[in-house]
């Protein structure tokens, strides 16, 4: 991957954005889900190792069964409403 796009290699970048990664792990019986979650599960640890690591804040949740479905996505936004609009800026 280009470092120009690699968020683990512009991290410092970061410092000032609210930051929500969610990971899950394709569980549901799909073998695709599972290869492809598994992929993205262990990114994400990264990522979120890197972030804290240098110190910036950022929320992790995994959870069991989750995979890149609408059902998942839509349960996911929901769960971060209140921080996506308590991060507008207000006038």
């Amino acid at each position: 991957m280009m470092t120009q796009w690699n968020p683990r290699d512009l991290v410092d970048n970061l410092r000032r954005i609210r930051l929500f990664v969610q990971s899950g792990d394709g569980g549901g019986g799909d073998p695709g889900s599972f290869i492809q979650e598994s992929t993205v599960r262990r990114t994400n640890d990264g990522l979120f190792g890197d972030l804290r690591a240098r110190g910036i804040g950022v929320a992790y949740r995994f959870t069991p069964g989750g995979q890149h479905t609408w059902d998942f996505w839509r349960q996911y936004f929901s769960n971060d409403i209140n921080g996506i609009i308590a991060s507008l800026p207000h006038q």
